[in-house]
């Protein structure tokens, strides 16, 4: 009961676990910290309420709505496909095995510190919807967006490691560049909470030693 009464004398500085730095599971589940009072103005005053006799029903209601409110930020996944590459060329490889996961239209948020392969993976994923030759793929961190058309498949892969507002990210236009025809691969894409819901597949990228990666694809 004490743990109950703490959490509901301080909710209103509750943030939610979006806030905190992602473990490798869930690096792409970034969300910016919001109170309570942010999101339920209203219900922040009513359970602001002090008399003693409101505490249980403030502490149930107060749980069950935080608790919602975590659910509806975040998107429940599952895991598609695990395994860990040791060169370039296997992560390129495996990029060309993801043509069935990717079929268009996709919206995909592609996930990894700098250096960790993300462009690599692109290689593959691009030239297996015949898209683009391998070396002809290349990071758009400076140009933002890179357009790869195929024959029956529009390949866009966006850097979004430069944008941090959303007035900043309306000036791309990205939702006109969605079409049955098309797939979005995002990088940084989980800095706005509209992609971390919007999201078709989750692709993300760690270091396991010099040359390893380990891929995790959830859907």
């Amino acid at each position: 009961m004490t743990t109950i009464i703490a959490l509901v004398t301080h909710f209103p500085r509750l943030v939610p676990p979006s806030a905190v730095p992602p473990t490798r599971a869930s690096r792409c589940n970034r969300a910016a910290p919001q109170t309570l009072a942010h999101h339920f103005p209203t219900l922040h005053a009513a359970l602001s309420y002090s008399a003693a006799s409101w505490l249980v029903p403030r502490t149930a209601v107060a749980l069950a709505l935080y608790c919602s409110w975590v659910n509806s930020d975040t998107k429940t996944s599952r895991l598609l496909r695990e395994v860990t590459t040791h060169s370039a060329d296997e992560t390129i490889a495996f990029g060309r095995t993801l043509v069935p996961l990717l079929a268009p239209p996709k919206l995909v948020l592609l996930c990894g510190d700098l250096g960790a392969g993300k462009t690599t993976l692109m290689k593959g994923i691009a030239a297996a919807f015949d898209a683009a030759a391998e070396d002809d793929v290349t990071s758009p961190t400076f140009t933002l967006i890179h357009e790869y058309r195929g024959p029956h498949t529009a390949v866009y892969h966006i850097d979004l490691y430069r944008i941090d507002t959303p007035r900043e990210l309306d000036t791309l236009a990205l939702d006109d560049l969605r079409s049955d025809n098309s797939i979005l691969v995002i990088e940084w894409g989980e800095k706005f909470p509209r992609f971390v819901r919007e999201r078709d597949v989750e692709i993300s990228l760690d270091r396991e030693g010099e040359n390893g990666r380990r891929i995790r694809v959830r859907g």
